[in-house]
């Protein structure tokens, strides 16, 4: 009997700036990849020739073009979209105050 080891690497996509103060879930909003000494880090902590999925979200795709960009010769990614962001229902494109106070004041 043989047994095949799977190893998963998970990135969380870069920040996005969210100067309004929205909840954003699974609306496609962009990422901010201008910190190249962290992709640069994070390039070279992980594995090479790895098969690489991204959600259909930008922001992932985004994330991996500065990983790539910063010296991680990585494939083209395969879009998963049930990789998403989780659903926020109602509340996506809310801002913060606004989910609050349609809960009557609770956070």
């Amino acid at each position: 009997m043989s047994t095949t080891v799977t190893r998963w690497w998970w990135v969380r996509h870069a920040p996005v700036p969210n100067t309004d103060g929205r909840c954003y879930g699974q609306h496609d909003v962009e990422c901010d990849t201008t910190d190249a000494e962290s992709f640069r880090g994070l390039g070279a902590m992980l594995p090479r020739g790895a098969l690489l999925i991204t959600s259909d979200l930008a922001r992932t795709r985004m994330t991996a073009a500065a990983i790539a960009a910063a010296g991680l010769d990585l494939p083209a990614p395969i879009a998963e979209p049930a990789l998403r962001e989780q659903s926020f229902g109602a509340w996506q494109g809310m801002r913060y105050d606004e989910i609050r106070d349609a809960r009557g004041g609770r956070s």
